[in-house]
């Protein structure tokens, strides 16, 4: 795990797409997807004060800051674009009414980011019908996501699962191994593995499941980070929208242009270890 103040991805909200996808290059990075996914385990996005704490915005703490609150805000919405997609991402907004609140609040994520004190995925989903984004005034990212899930020795009582996550035909791999703790919230254990180590995965995968291939597409609400799935197999045509949160207890405050038809956050068929399963 190495940890960053800024991260490489940061620089596309101040040159142009072409001079970013340049400057990667010349550093031998071929695609922003390798930038973004690969280097960086969790990111947490900070908002700038000019967005919903405006008194509190101000260039007198930091001589080499001279952007306007517009124009702070514009930046601030260019570097989250330039992370929207990553599989672990925290918004930090300004909303605690304190810098001591926001701080806190940043703290948790990156507790819950880091897995600290344990490992856990806690998550909400819901069954919800088709969005349409491209009619959507909404930035967002769409992912192309593969899963393999894998029988290997030693690892019964654990959920094993290898996935590939890529756009435009470039992707990065991942290793994952789940132990159910309580409704809604699995131990989760991840690493990064390479493209070849993916593929001799895939010699181990389950024969009572399906390759699980989804349309992923992750986007902001409310300083929110949501990830709308289409399943392409499985159980092709289910939509379905999640979100990584605290606690169950944590509050989501569900975006107005989906429309939600059931919450399957503590039903177990719904997870895409049962969705892979062979009907």
């Amino acid at each position: 795990l190495r940890g960053s103040d800024r991260g490489k991805p940061d620089i596309r909200a101040y040159v142009s797409e072409e001079h970013y996808r340049m400057l990667l290059k010349e550093q031998g990075i071929a695609h922003p997807v390798y930038a973004r996914d690969r280097d960086y385990d969790a990111v947490i996005h900070m908002r700038t004060a000019a967005l919903g704490a405006e008194e509190h915005y101000s260039n007198k703490s930091n001589k080499q800051r001279s952007e306007d609150p517009t124009f702070a805000r514009e930046r601030d919405q260019r570097t989250l674009l330039a992370w929207l997609g990553h599989q672990h991402l925290a918004v930090i907004g300004n909303r605690y009414g304190s810098s001591r609140g926001k701080l806190e609040a940043g703290w948790r994520a990156a507790r819950r980011l880091l897995g600290i004190p344990r490992p856990l995925e806690i998550e909400k989903r819901f069954v919800v019908d088709r969005v349409d984004f491209a009619s959507l005034s909404i930035p967002h990212v769409v992912i192309d996501v593969e899963q393999h899930y894998l029988l290997l020795p030693g690892k019964e009582g654990s959920t094993c699962r290898v996935r590939s996550w890529g756009q435009e035909g470039h992707a990065t791999y991942t290793f994952t191994e789940k132990r159910h703790v309580a409704p809604g919230e699995m131990e989760e254990l991840e690493e990064q593995i390479s493209e070849t180590a993916f593929a001799q995965f895939t010699k181990y995968r389950d024969p009572q499941k399906v390759p699980l291939e989804k349309r992923r597409t992750c986007f902001v609400y409310n300083d929110q980070y949501f990830m709308y799935d289409e399943f392409l197999s499985g159980r092709p045509g289910l939509t379905m929208i999640e979100i990584e949160v605290d606690s169950q207890k944590s509050r989501v405050d569900l975006p107005p242009f989906v429309t939600i038809r059931a919450d399957v956050t503590y039903d177990r068929a719904y997870s895409s270890s049962a969705i892979a399963e062979v009907s």
